[in-house]
């Protein structure tokens, strides 16, 4: 997964407010806290928390992705270790204070109980896990059954959505203008699992978090026509409780 559109992921991610979005994470996440960042892409989101002084490491499921965020780690001359793991399998040697999941890693998991399970066990006491999905309203209601195309610097991708029961499946072609004039051509075939708040959060208990917090995509309460939504889960306490 993503290994066939790794090559443009940061150009059609580039409007993605990566600062704003670990602005509010960090609130959540216990002082100068070292942690995962699960389904790390290219890296950004790990090289924000970075930048805030947080130790962080970054895993993603596919080679390519490790391969372009090690050398975005050494443009932004950030210490930032990468390393190819499947988010559902993580079982780290040491436990950390954090474990974040950001911009749908949760929806590419047909089942997430064991997910939360390990990110638990990963996790020291009072540590936290921070994770977004898009929601069952966006999934439904907006990606499902339509297509989509955009062009940038040379690239285009078109977009097809089909939606089943529980999960869309996602059809991608990105045509990348050469030097020639010539057009190459690069397909991705993904599948996203729709997961709603309340199950998830029932997960999250039955997997051992002790508090659960949801917010909307303006980090505001989760309306039903909220097309994403942060979940914070947490193990025991953090110097009392999250505000």
């Amino acid at each position: 997964m993503y290994d066939g559109l790794a090559e443009f992921y940061d150009l059609f991610m580039q409007d993605v407010d990566y600062k704003s979005w670990c602005d509010f994470v960090v609130k959540y996440l216990p002082k100068n806290g070292n942690g995962v960042d699960v389904g790390c892409g290219s890296g950004a989101f790990t090289f924000e928390l970075a930048k805030r002084g947080f130790d962080v490491f970054g895993v993603d499921v596919s080679p390519e992705m490790v391969n372009i965020a090690q050398k975005n780690a050494r443009k932004e001359a950030l210490k930032v270790d990468f390393a190819v793991k499947n988010a559902d399998e993580l079982k780290l040697t040491t436990k950390v204070d954090f474990i974040t999941a950001i911009c749908d890693v949760v929806n590419y998991i047909k089942k997430p109980i064991d997910f939360f399970k390990n990110t638990y066990n990963n996790l020291k006491d009072g540590g936290v896990f921070v994770f977004d999905v898009s929601s069952e309203y966006k999934l439904k209601k907006i990606l499902g059954d339509n297509v989509y195309t955009e062009e940038r610097d040379n690239v285009l991708y078109v977009w097809s959505n089909s939606l089943y029961k529980n999960r869309v499946e996602m059809f991608l072609s990105f045509f990348r203008r050469d030097a020639d004039g010539r057009y190459t051509r690069f397909d991705e075939e993904q599948t996203q699992y729709i997961h709603n708040e309340e199950d998830l959060a029932m997960l999250l208990f039955e997997a051992g978090f002790d508090s659960v917090q949801t917010f909307s995509e303006s980090y505001q309460t989760v309306e039903k026509d909220s097309e994403r939504i942060h979940f914070i889960a947490k193990k025991g306490k953090i110097n009392g409780e999250i505000s």
